[in-house]
């Protein structure tokens, strides 16, 4: 049985009891006497059904290198970025035991990190969540210290995608160019960074016009969310990129490594394209790369009529809603628009005014009489 008391210098109430041969004291985090009293009798019967969890003193580090071995399925750049935020949660940190953590700890170092970093801390709530979350399924804590907190809101802006105009005037500077190829496939195809670096001749097929974006094992690459697909090719893609056609091997290599047939780093065309973009005039913001050539092979198939399902299944979306986002309805003028006119009903009304104003003279004139 278990049994509340009241502290007199803070008047919380507690609850004692003995669990395994042990006594164990709990705050129970209320001044209200009835709440502790339902309070304990649910403890009691959790107790009774097998349902209660003990909370032991786990130390943090440990709990950490625990954790570093659940994740190791994932991708490692996921991980990458996951591990350096909770680090920096943990240097940051007072209490040395995983159940010592409290909300106001968390908060903390959000605030910190957000004023440091100058960036929103969304990315950082999500890490820390899934850090305590993982503790909670292990039975380490009843709930976790991050129940409660939720995401900044930030306002969405539409996204940057290239003109017809823009993409030509990209296209001619990038003529005669290491990049011009990848630059070509990534705007009629839609293709990621990633994808378009570990591209290899073998995943076109140029009888059915198709191209296939395949996890690869050997480069130690996979597509995001794992998601194969198939893309068809375009007439006009078909005859670019036909001076560029090899039997197999890598699509695109730097010059220098032909011979040893080794992929681009991310770094090296992120930067290429920065100043091709610069030359062709079209760099009229910081962020601007690979993606938005995604941005464009979804924005002018949505405008040109495409259904968005197709879009979204050759973009590799799990969900409509992702594609709603990179593709752009705003630039086109839309005719089911012109439905809110009032052309036919204007003179009607004018008609049905008239004869009212009329009839209202007839009575009075009757009345008159």
């Amino acid at each position: 049985m278990a049994c509340i008391y009241q502290r007199r210098e803070n008047h919380i109430w507690y609850v004692t009891y003995y669990f395994n041969g042990r006594r164990v004291f709990r705050s129970l985090k209320t001044k209200d006497k009835e709440l502790a009293e339902l309070k304990k009798k649910e403890l009691e019967v959790n107790i009774w059904k097998g349902l209660y969890r003990e909370n032991r003193k786990i130390n943090l580090e440990d709990y950490f290198q625990e954790y570093l071995k659940a994740i190791r399925y994932r991708k490692v750049y996921t991980n990458q970025n996951e591990i350096y935020l909770i680090k920096k949660f943990l240097r940051g940190r007072i209490k040395k035991t995983l159940s010592g953590v409290r909300a106001r700890d968390i908060w903390r170092f959000l605030l910190e990190y957000e004023r440091k970093a100058n960036r929103t801390f969304n990315h950082a709530v999500g890490a820390v969540k899934r850090f305590f979350q993982y503790a909670v399924r292990r039975g380490y804590l009843d709930h976790s210290p991050c129940q409660g907190m939720k995401f900044k809101k930030i306002p969405q802006a539409l996204p940057r995608f290239f003109t017809h105009e823009e993409y030509l005037r990209i296209e001619k500077t990038a003529e005669g160019h290491n990049l011009y190829s990848m630059i070509v496939t990534a705007r009629y195809t839609g293709l990621r960074l990633g994808e378009l670096i570990h591209l290899e001749w073998e995943d076109f097929n140029w009888e059915n016009r198709t191209l296939q974006v395949l996890n690869k094992k050997k480069f130690d690459h996979s597509v995001k969310n794992y998601r194969l697909r198939i893309i068809p090719i375009s007439d006009e893609f078909y005859q670019k990129i036909k001076p560029f056609i090899q039997e197999s091997g890598i699509c695109f290599m730097p010059k220098r490594d032909h011979r040893h047939k080794r992929p681009y780093t991310a770094q090296g065309p992120k930067r290429t394209l920065k100043y091709i973009l610069e030359r062709a005039g079209v760099l009229n913001r910081k962020r601007m790369g690979w993606h938005e050539f995604r941005h464009t092979f979804a924005s002018h198939l949505v405008q040109n009529n495409v259904p968005l399902y197709k879009v979204s299944r050759w973009l590799g979306h799990r969900s409509l809603n992702t594609t709603q986002i990179y593709a752009n309805f705003a630039p086109l003028y839309d005719k089911d628009i012109e439905k809110l006119a009032l052309v036919g009903q204007q003179h009607r009304i004018d008609e049905q005014m008239r004869y009212t104003v009329s009839e209202q003279k007839n009575k009075l004139e009757y009345v008159n009489v």
